[in-house]
């Protein structure tokens, strides 16, 4: 079994309105297939709390199965940690911005 720790972004949180980013942890386990399986995709949901109202509401999401490795369980870990000291972190991209 392999574990990873993968993230998933919610565009439009119920509660606070805005788009939150959370760290989750994904358990795949290897099966025996034939080359010409293709990928699947398996819905998954959770329940995630708002970092902002600590609001719990539950999600819907979708994650890839390779044609060798099924998903045997998801655990949510948190939001993401802050990429800057003092700022939340609001999408993948605050990550990429340019801080002198």
């Amino acid at each position: 079994m392999t574990d990873n720790v993968e993230s998933v972004t919610i565009a439009f949180c119920p509660f606070c309105k805005r788009k939150h980013t959370y760290e989750i942890r994904v358990e795949r386990s290897k099966r025996k297939t034939n080359k010409k399986t293709v990928p699947r995709r398996k819905t998954v949901t959770k329940a995630f709390t708002c970092p902002n109202t600590g609001e719990v509401f539950n999600c819907a999401f979708v994650l890839s199965e390779e044609a060798d490795s099924e998903i045997s369980s998801v655990e949510v870990i948190g939001p993401t940690k802050a990429p800057f000291p003092g700022r939340k972190a609001k999408t993948d991209t605050d990550i990429e911005e340019k801080h002198p």
